[in-house]
């Protein structure tokens, strides 16, 4: 080789089975994998760049699944790497299919490279020795979910709750071991002195009192009332995946109890106007919060207060019918620009932009990292934080393209819109506005006008909405009204604002 430019090029993969919760322990670190892997690939003079991390992945997933593994293999059919480079054999696949990757990549002309078994699969002999590698890579797996599947069995026989946190209402039997922790049989569940507030409020919702009424007495979000209230354990139930253990504790509620509530409603019902104009666009400036409708003395929109835990400092209230005029004379005065087709507009195509963005950013900083020997351990948090950037602009294309075609009819927003329903109504907004921000009025009786305290986000505003990550909870999140004031809020056409 004349020099480094002229070296091959690899994508090295880095898979972790599973990110362990206890002092950050992992199956295999991922980087004890990047030190192995720039070891190997020194000594043959290559480079490697680095595909994103594929944390708490299983190595039986197949290639489609691993959207790192693919995009190597993929890169490798361009010509873009001139092979792939792992570890550990067991890192690169645990699947009865994973000879598809060498496969493939030979097939392009490409090598796979395993750091520590050093397999040259160009030989009969060498091919042998990868298969029999894949075959124990596949055993152990196997074993694994065979030992994971007889200890969840044992477990909820013994009624011992696995999860962190215990459901409310009970608490650890005890007592706590080494260190503060629950171990064993400590972990069975008994009643605690919050379990006459639950069985209450089962009682409560039989007799008809709304989610919203318990919500705000327990504390709680309204979804997390309803999780409550469907939640088997309350009958002394033990459930993990297939295996049930129906007596494991204590019971807090009756089974005639817990069976009428599943079909109870709230008293009055709710409307059947169908879905709200404004529905999981609207939220409250304060906590970041989605607002729902409720009637008050008049229908309304309201932040639900309680947010896991939290409450919002300010919660914001708004008159339905008002902001909902508001937002729709807004809304048409920008669809008098759109027409309304059933192909993939510029929404689309913006998303998508956003996922090839955030997809480069992350490879961007990999490189970087790899390059500048940067300690993966410094920088690992850095690299999860890219990596759910760009789950989340995947997750907001996948939603873009399942709102395309809302509307099979042609012609101007203005014309359309007489002729939805309430949901294509909110479906139609959903495309085209990124959110309606609503702060509140000032207080009890305060009349602040709707311009005053209402911003209308564009559909792919630059401002980031809060959003819950990997099923975390949101807390409270603010969105200041005075960070909207730009280009992509939607202002009232001239001469009509007067809300």
């Amino acid at each position: 080789m004349l020099g480094s430019e002229m070296s091959e090029l690899w994508a090295g993969i880095v898979r972790v089975s599973h990110v362990g919760t206890r002092g950050g322990d992992s199956l295999h670190a991922d980087e004890e994998q990047v030190h192995e892997i720039d070891r190997y690939a020194a000594a043959v003079g290559a480079r490697v760049e680095f595909m994103p991390p594929e944390m708490s992945v299983s190595g039986g997933r197949p290639i489609a699944e691993r959207p790192s593994l693919q995009a190597a293999i993929e890169g490798v059919e361009r010509g873009d790497y001139a092979g792939i480079v792992v570890a550990y054999l067991s890192r690169l696949s645990r699947s009865r299919s994973g000879l598809q990757i060498w496969e493939r990549v030979e097939r392009a002309g490409g090598r796979v490279h395993c750091a520590h078994e050093k397999l040259d699969t160009s030989t009969p002999n060498g091919r042998f020795i990868r298969d029999i590698h894949l075959a124990n890579a596949v055993r152990e797996r196997e074993e694994h979910a065979e030992r994971h599947d007889q200890r969840r069995r044992a477990t909820v026989a013994a009624g011992i709750w696995r999860q962190h946190q215990t459901p409310r209402g009970y608490r650890f039997r005890g007592p706590a071991g080494e260190a503060g922790r629950f171990r064993g049989a400590a972990r069975r569940l008994v009643p605690d002195d919050r379990a006459d507030e639950v069985a209450r409020a089962f009682r409560d919702r039989q007799a008809g009192t709304s989610i919203l009424e318990l919500a705000g007495r327990l504390g709680m979000t309204p979804s997390g009332v309803r999780a409550m209230l469907r939640n088997r354990v309350y009958l002394g139930e033990l459930r993990d995946g297939d295996y049930v253990n129906p007596r494991a504790h204590a019971a807090i509620v009756d089974a005639p109890t817990f069976e009428a509530v599943q079909g109870a409603r709230s008293r009055p019902p709710r409307s059947a106007r169908g879905t709200a104009l404004l529905a999981g666009l609207i939220r409250c400036s304060a906590c970041g919060h989605v607002m729902s409708r409720r009637r008050a003395a008049s229908v309304v929109y309201g932040c639900p207060t309680h947010h896991s835990g939290a409450r919002c400092p300010s919660p914001a209230f708004v008159t339905a019918s008002l902001v909902e005029a508001h937002v729709e004379r807004i809304a048409l005065a920008e669809l008098d620009r759109v027409a309304v087709t059933a192909g993939e507009g510029q929404w689309l195509q913006r998303a998508q932009q956003r996922v090839e963005e955030a997809e480069a950013e992350l490879r961007d900083y990999l490189r970087m990292v790899n390059l500048a020997g940067i300690d993966v351990r410094v920088a690992a948090e850095a690299a999860r934080e890219r990596q759910q950037a760009v789950e989340a602009a995947r997750d907001a294309l996948r939603a873009e393209r399942a709102r395309s075609a809302v509307v099979p009819v042609g012609g101007s927003g203005r014309d359309v819109w007489p002729t939805l329903c309430a949901d294509e109504k909110n479906a139609l907004l959903r495309s085209l506005l990124s959110g309606v921000i609503v702060a509140r009025a000032g207080g009890r009786g305060a009349r602040t006008p709707l311009r005053d305290r209402v911003r209308v986000l564009a559909k792919g505003a630059a401002v980031r909405l809060p959003e819950r990550r990997r099923g975390r909870a949101l807390g409270i999140v603010p969105i200041a009204l005075a960070d909207l004031d730009g280009p992509d809020v939607l202002g009232m056409p001239s001469g009509e604002d007067r809300a």
